[in-house]
């Protein structure tokens, strides 16, 4: 590294931490798809994906989950609940009469997540801190990814459990965003796998050959034979669709993969 570089890497972290002193906490509200909701916004990071100037009130994504996906009465895993906002929009789609399990490993972010079903009056939703993969331990993490094996100290050490642990609760809707994590989630839901539950899953092309597998390996864990599948590609207006044998994601290093459960499965 050159000495200019270095330079300006030490600027950037000071700036960086100067902010982070600086920041305050706030509540604002939000309309997001047609949802108005109280969001607390805890960090830099909620400020800066929640209510920056480029967040508005359209989400493609979770359009898209409202129209192909959630209905009222559902019964939703939420993997990778961060501060909650896409948790708000599903609690208020699933309705009294559905639930929303919440799951979130960063103790920063589960506690932000809680302040907002708090200051939403939301009786429908239960949160959860952990990470979710194909064996119950503990592990690192670290920037919003799993660590094995880590001997980082910054590193905050999670309890990583099987969604299978979760059957009893019987889930119809699977959400996941677990950032590459996604292959390992899927290993350790073989039972709600065979339920044939809807699925979204924001699929880390570029993440997933960090922890040692495939993308294709995801797919493979998944009857094609029982779904219909549509995928959004970054960029897209609308998703197209998606078989195992489809090449497209190749050119992303993300994109949502969202499955119906069809009439045979």
């Amino acid at each position: 590294m050159t000495v200019a570089a270095y330079i300006s890497r030490s600027m950037n972290r000071a700036g960086k931490r100067c902010r982070e002193l600086m920041f305050r906490p706030y509540v604002t509200p939000k309309t997001i798809e047609g949802v108005d909701f109280q969001f607390y916004v805890g960090s830099l990071v909620g400020r800066n994906w929640y209510d920056a100037e480029h967040c508005g009130n359209q989400w493609p994504e979770m359009r898209l989950v409202r129209d192909l996906l959630v209905s009222p009465g559902d019964r939703v895993i939420e993997a990778g609940a961060h501060h909650g906002c896409t948790t708000m929009l599903l609690a208020n789609w699933v309705g009294e009469g559905g639930a929303v399990l919440a799951l979130e490993p960063a103790l920063e972010n589960i506690v932000i997540c809680r302040r907002n079903i708090a200051l939403n009056k939301l009786t429908n939703v239960e949160a959860v801190q952990a990470a979710v993969g194909d064996n119950n331990c503990q592990s690192a993490f670290q920037h919003m990814c799993i660590r094995p094996g880590s001997d980082n100290r910054a590193a905050e050490t999670v309890s990583v459990r099987r969604l299978d642990d979760w059957i009893d609760w019987a889930p119809t809707l699977l959400k996941l965003d677990v950032q590459g994590y996604e292959v390992k989630a899927l290993r350790g839901a073989e039972q709600i796998l065979a339920t044939r539950p809807k699925l979204l899953i924001e699929v880390h092309c570029n993440c997933i050959p960090g922890y040692g597998d495939r993308v294709e390996d995801l797919f493979d864990l998944i009857d094609w034979n029982a779904y219909a599948a549509t995928a959004l590609y970054p960029g897209a207006d609308r998703p197209v669709p998606f078989t195992p044998d489809a090449t497209a994601w190749k050119a992303h290093k993300q994109f949502h993969l969202f499955a119906t459960p069809n009439a045979q499965g």
